[in-house]
């Protein structure tokens, strides 16, 4: 076994970390770090030759995740993802991954939607696994701020024959990186071994064991079937004698959201629908997730890989939606040549939008009217008032037309009508009752001089309104004394009487509306 190219005995990874051998194909990492905070990338490679070489070797790379154990708490976030793998038929499948986050996240893991009985650490053991095993798998990291999840894809193959160097099964790669296929077939060093490569049963030219693709070459219109054949002769007898081995080889893009989704704001019961357009690779899954938890999933559906491109409608909905359904959304799609995600979706479900109905009036001309109305719905509300049906505007004595509260200063009797409120908001628009407003003129008063006084009376008066009978020895002054309050009765008369000297003096009366 070697770390980063290093033959084990034992390999400093990191200050303070120690890589140790621990015979046949495992290996310790003991100490405690003693450096800055991170990633530690490294590949391993095993070998089943003599040491740390010779043989048939596979390498891996994973990561350590460092972080301080203190501080203030850190929602999880994915560090390592855990990366898409073709495994034979039988073979054990190591998937891994890491997050960081504070308290330490802890991990679990799913297969397609369904989480996996006791996989509750950040490495996944698929024991001799089989076809059942390919699929999506996510690796789940939460802690008590949150969760965060990345996906890979498990491809299970089986490759026929004693060449275990062929690939017969699919592979999937990015296009535009070059591509390197290899077979080769071993012999006693007397043998004469020749290859041949084809191309969807074409032949390429190509007789070395590798074929190269550049990466201007390897574009979906080039997927399809590369096969090697093999000849193998030792002395006059022919060993192998035009042996076939194929592979299918894919090249494909990441699919990539060409229009995001919208932010939403909804009544209860409306179906909530977030809408996008996706291009991008074949076989992908598309996930939606609501504060990093899948609630819904969907498959792409198929397009000719050759083409390399695909504009696809595509949409989830959340049928009669509940204030529940509020939160945070975000759309995943993923393949087998990448994933990517939509910028964050808002969903807000909110109350069915009402109004109160503003409160009529009678009032006294010179008065202030004020009408107000309660909205309840989703925020935020527009409003326009109305009189006889008609939209108000402001300016003169009319203000406050675009709020909840109208308001006539002073009011005229010329403002007397039907006054009602439209208010709309995201999910529509409803219109409150009508409210009465009457304004009457200030009443007309009678003074008399009786034998017992002085009288005045009006017949005028707004019933339960209250009034102030004043005095004053100067008209044009502003000593003007209280000398009653009261509240006009159901029959709208008002009427006082001074009773007193009569003779001492000029005195005026007045009645003034508080």
């Amino acid at each position: 076994m070697s770390i980063n190219g290093t033959c084990l005995g034992s390999y400093t990874l990191a200050p303070g970390l120690t890589v140790t051998y621990n015979g046949g194909n495992t290996a310790s990492v003991i100490g405690t770090p003693s450096g800055s905070i991170g990633t530690v990338s490294f590949t391993a490679t095993v070998s089943d030759g003599s040491g740390c070489s010779g043989g048939l070797s596979d390498t891996r790379s994973t990561s350590l995740i460092i972080q301080n154990s203190g501080g203030g708490p850190v929602v999880p976030s994915i560090v390592v993802s855990p990366q898409s793998t073709v495994a034979q038929i039988g073979s054990d499948v190591v998937l891994s991954g890491g997050a960081s986050g504070n308290p330490t996240p802890a991990y679990f893991w799913q297969q397609g939607l369904t989480p996996i009985p006791g996989a509750t650490n950040n490495t996944l053991l698929i024991a001799s696994a089989q076809w059942t095993n390919a699929g999506i798998y996510s690796l789940v990291a939460s802690n008590s701020q949150g969760k965060a999840n990345a996906a890979c894809f498990l491809t299970m193959a089986v490759t026929p024959g004693s060449n275990s160097l062929s690939q017969q099964f699919t592979n999937y790669a990015m296009a535009g990186q070059a591509v390197t296929m290899y077979s080769l077939i071993t012999n006693v060093s007397t043998g004469s071994n020749t290859y041949s490569w084809y191309y969807n049963n074409n032949p390429i030219g190509i007789t070395s064991s590798n074929f190269s693709l550049t990466a201007a070459q390897a574009v979906p219109s080039k997927s399809g079937v590369y096969a090697v054949t093999f000849n193998s002769v030792v002395g006059s007898t022919t060993v192998v004698n035009n042996q076939q081995y194929i592979s299918y080889w894919a090249f494909g893009y990441p699919p990539t959201l060409v229009q995001q989704p919208t932010n939403q704001t909804l009544s209860p019961g409306s179906n909530a629908t977030f809408a996008f357009t996706l291009a991008g690779g074949n076989y992908a899954s598309i996930f939606l997730y609501q504060s990093q938890t899948i609630v819904a999933e969907t498959n792409l559906p198929s397009y000719n890989p050759s083409t390399g491109t695909a504009t696809t409608n595509i949409s989830f909905t959340i049928s009669n939606a509940t204030p529940v359904n509020s939160g945070t959304y975000t759309v995943v799609v993923t393949n087998f040549w990448g994933r990517t995600s939509s910028s964050n979706i808002s969903l807000t479900v909110g109350s069915p939008l009402s109004v109160s109905t503003p409160q009529g009036q009678t009032n006294y001309a010179g008065k202030n009217v004020s009408l107000s109305v309660t909205p309840s719905g989703a925020f935020p509300f527009a409003y326009q008032w109305q009189k006889g049906g008609v939209n108000l505007a402001n300016g003169g004595d009319i203000s406050g037309v675009f709020t909840n509260i109208l308001n006539v200063a002073p009011a005229a009797v010329s403002d007397s009508g039907n006054y009602q409120v439209v208010v709309t908001n995201v999910t529509g628009s409803v219109t409150s009752g009508v409210a009465a407003v009457s304004i009457v003129p200030v009443p007309r008063f009678a003074l008399t001089l009786g034998a017992n006084g002085v009288v005045v009376n009006s017949a005028e008066g707004l019933p339960g309104s209250e009034y102030v009978v004043q005095v004053s020895t100067n008209l044009t002054g502003a000593d003007w004394t209280p000398i009653l309050a009261n509240t006009v009765p159901s029959d709208g008369l008002i009427t006082f009487t001074n009773v007193g000297p009569v003779g001492s003096g000029d005195l005026f009366y007045r009645i003034e509306f508080p």
